[in-house]
């Protein structure tokens, strides 16, 4: 059985951030990342995909497959940064072998 991935693949330092949900003294709230750890991961090129915006229109996204080792814990929500990029985890699932395959959504970092 070989890898999902080359290793010489995994060439992207990639920042994995965890979301924390924060309150102020007036009762405000606000999402800080908190940092996880680093990882190397494969990013593949853009998709496309879709998603219904506030007023119930469709809304064109682009997403990215990342494959990373599994020594890291990333979870839907969470962010991934690195190299002036920020994506974030749409969903995560095992590709076996030591290796996570990740969606993510390019958002601005």
């Amino acid at each position: 059985m070989t890898a999902p991935v080359a290793i010489g693949a995994l060439r992207h330092r990639l920042t994995v951030e965890e979301p924390v949900a924060t309150t102020d003294d007036l009762g405000g709230a606000a999402t800080v990342y908190v940092v996880v750890g680093d990882v190397w991961a494969a990013v593949a090129e853009p998709a496309l995909a879709e998603r219904v915006g506030a007023d119930d229109r469709p809304i064109g996204v682009a997403t990215h497959r990342l494959v990373l080792r599994d020594d890291i814990t990333v979870a839907v929500g969470w962010r991934l940064t690195g190299g002036g990029r920020s994506f974030r985890v749409l969903a995560v699932t095992s590709a076996g072998l030591g290796f996570v395959r990740c969606l993510a959504e390019a958002v601005a970092p």
